[in-house]
């Protein structure tokens, strides 16, 4: 969760990232807090979860430093993928 806050609390956040999009940073910090509580009621759940999540969270990173290395995928589509994996979360 640390990361995640990570990935949407950074320098620059409310210049570069698009209003319709800072609209649903309350309901994913509601998320982070439900998942918090389920992490400590439920841990294996909650690993479980994060396990499923995993690979598509990598699959981003992966994509992210392709695009930094002048390769593919366009940046319209790697924005979009990522905030998908926010609203999987």
């Amino acid at each position: 969760m640390t990361t995640q806050l990570a990935w949407l609390l950074y320098r620059g956040v409310p210049r570069l990232v698009p209003l319709a999009r800072l609209k649903h940073y309350s309901r994913y910090f509601k998320g982070i807090a439900v998942r918090l509580d389920r992490a400590r009621t439920n841990p294996s759940g909650d690993r479980s979860k994060e396990a499923r999540f995993a690979p598509y969270w990598a699959r981003y990173r992966a994509a992210l430093a392709e695009k930094n290395a002048g390769k593919r995928p366009a940046a319209a589509v790697l924005a979009e993928f990522r905030w998908m994996l926010e609203e999987y979360r």
